[in-house]
């Protein structure tokens, strides 16, 4: 419950934020590239942010708050070690021209 209201401060704020972008640019941009590609700039970003919705956002229907935060908890420490193990351990780095490279990884 607690982190209920500072993520509809956070949904509703970049809603704001997103609206008052597109309300400021919408005239320049069609000036510059036309109504048609306008759209379908706004259409591909649309599409963009289905497929992470599809592929990056939990499913809740029929669940509790409480059973939504263990899910999203779990997924989270996950989230951080495949995120460890992704990243390069040690750089390949040549000091002398003459020396062959190594890896100590």
């Amino acid at each position: 419950m607690g982190v209920r209201g500072r993520a509809v401060s956070v949904v509703s704020a970049v809603n704001w934020a997103t609206n008052l972008l597109i309300s400021m640019t919408f005239l320049t941009i069609t000036e510059k590239i036309g109504v048609p590609n306008v759209m379908f700039l706004y259409s591909a970003m649309c599409f963009v942010l289905l497929v992470f919705v599809i592929l990056c956002v939990p499913k809740t229907k029929g669940q509790t708050l409480e059973e939504i935060s263990k899910e999203l908890a779990k997924k989270k420490s996950f989230e951080i070690k495949l995120f460890r193990q992704a990243q390069p351990q040690e750089s390949l780095i040549c000091k002398s021209p003459s020396k062959e490279c190594s890896a100590n990884i």
